[in-house]
């Protein structure tokens, strides 16, 4: 049997008393598609950041083709064949997308700092393949049209390719995807993971992913690890996860959350904390596996999702989710599917342009060539249709310029003074807890902190783990 690409064995990476990582033994052979899965905090991004030199093990062992990379710096390890991509993504956002690409070249330049400064020997030479390389990625990814603009104005999508270009111009062996999938709707991801297939062909590459989509997963990946409080409890194809016991992941654990009539409640935390299962179990998407659900003294656990919408709650999901091949009218349309009250349909649809004067506007244009910011405006003017008493709302600002995100917030806040509920999921923790009136800090599935929004915006550990300080 061929020797493993990258092996690791019995790696425990320690911070203070906590252990991140335990006695995690992992090996990839070459050419393998591999995923890494688990709840938030479970040790995944811990392991592709010892992969790459970002942290040394405390104990344990870590080889490449052989070779081992304890105590190799990034850099180094990046030149023996190990490129990543970021779960937030890690542009060089002032710089061109060109730019971006050709800044990965140069981990395998073959000229030195003096041919460099005074412009001599192989210096023009290199810098021209280098330029003619970078553009063939573009337009692999298709961002060529696209090459001189900086890359943080690039809609999400693009962002998430261009990622994966730049990882790609350092010449991997082993390429690591951390949740190259997050914020992205059912197209994206199907796109995502053709995409991935593709590349891993064309390039010869070995892939590690990290994803919490399970469909991606479970479609692409050969083999899956499962990780949770930093130990591998299970290994193995798609179907013999899907079928071990211990692979079984709680997304969430326990929790306990109210929303009151006419509040706007938030609920932030990092990726793949459980903020998306939740609404998904409430709006009936998931059914939990205990507990209850009660939405206007009616338990509502386990009921159908359509039935749902039909007592009041509506939910706008992560990545927008909306019909791309029929029109803006057609979606809102299909939004009001189970009322039979035009009169209503009609004033609900009225008022919905109002809020979103550009959809009025392109009422006739076919959704899927709608701007980002135009199609989430869509998937919000869609779940309003039903007229609901509850609105859930999954990562609303995901992927959108700062000036659309205040925009989108605004509009939030208008629809609940109209009498509207709201349970919002956000990432964007500052601007959630800017309009919420009372927020749920959840972590790893269970909820840690709750309470008054700008009290909990003011909170010093709220602040260091997600107001940026």
């Amino acid at each position: 049997m061929a020797e493993p690409l990258l092996k690791c064995e019995n790696v425990s990476e320690v911070f203070g008393g906590l252990k991140a990582v335990s006695d995690f033994n992992l090996y990839i052979n070459p050419g393998e598609l591999v995923g890494l899965i688990g709840p938030n905090g479970a040790g995944k991004t811990t392991a592709f950041n010892l992969f790459t030199g970002v942290y040394q093990p405390t104990t344990g062992t870590i080889t490449f083709a052989g070779e081992s990379l304890l105590g190799l710096k990034p850099y180094q390890i990046t030149q023996k064949g190990i490129a990543r991509t970021f779960q937030n993504i890690r542009l060089f956002a002032e710089l061109s997308v060109l730019d971006n690409v050709k800044i990965a070249f140069h981990s395998h330049v073959k000229y030195g700092l003096l041919e460099s400064v005074l412009r001599l020997g192989r210096y023009f030479g290199e810098e021209e393949r280098i330029e003619e390389e970078s553009k063939k990625l573009l337009k692999i990814f298709h961002l060529e049209e696209h090459a001189d603009e900086q890359a943080k104005n690039l809609p999400y999508g693009a962002q998430r390719r261009l990622e994966i270009a730049r990882a790609l111009a350092t010449k991997p062996k082993l390429l690591l995807l951390d949740e190259p999938a997050a914020g992205m709707n059912p197209q994206e991801t199907k796109e995502l993971m053709d995409m991935i297939e593709w590349i891993r062909k064309e390039f010869g590459l070995t892939i590690l992913l990290i994803e919490h989509d399970m469909a991606l997963v479970m479609g692409i990946c050969e083999r899956i690890y499962v990780l949770e409080y930093g130990s591998t409890i299970a290994e193995g194809t798609p179907d013999e996860i899907k079928q071990d016991p211990d692979g079984a992941i709680h997304a969430i654990k326990g929790i306990s959350l109210t929303v009151n009539q006419g509040e706007i409640v938030t609920l932030i935390g990092a990726n793949g904390a459980g903020k998306s299962t939740t609404l998904r179990t409430i709006s009936g998407l998931l059914k939990p596996k205990t507990g209850s659900i009660t939405f206007q003294g009616q338990d509502i656990a386990g009921t159908p999702a359509h039935k749902i919408v039909g007592l009041g709650i509506s939910q706008v999901p992560e990545g927008r989710r909306i019909f791309t091949e029929m029109t803006v009218m057609e979606n809102l349309d299909l939004g009001a599917f189970i009322r039979k009250d035009k009169d209503g349909i009609a004033a609900d649809k009225k008022r919905v342009f109002e809020l979103f004067p550009r959809l009025e506007e392109r009422q006739e244009q076919v959704a899927g060539t709608l701007s980002g910011g135009e199609q989430q405006m869509l998937a919000m003017g869609r779940a309003l249709m039903s007229r609901p008493k509850l609105l859930l709302l999954d990562e609303p600002s995901m992927g959108l310029a700062p000036l659309l995100i205040k925009e989108i917030f605004s509009i939030i806040e208008d629809i609940n003074k109209s009498g509207t509920t709201v349970l919002l999921v956000e990432q964007n923790a500052n601007m959630a807890l800017s309009i919420a009136n009372r927020a749920y800090v959840l972590e790893t599935g269970r909820i840690t902190l709750s309470g008054d929004a700008k009290k909990l915006a003011a909170s010093e550990d709220v602040r260091k783990a997600y107001l940026g300080g």
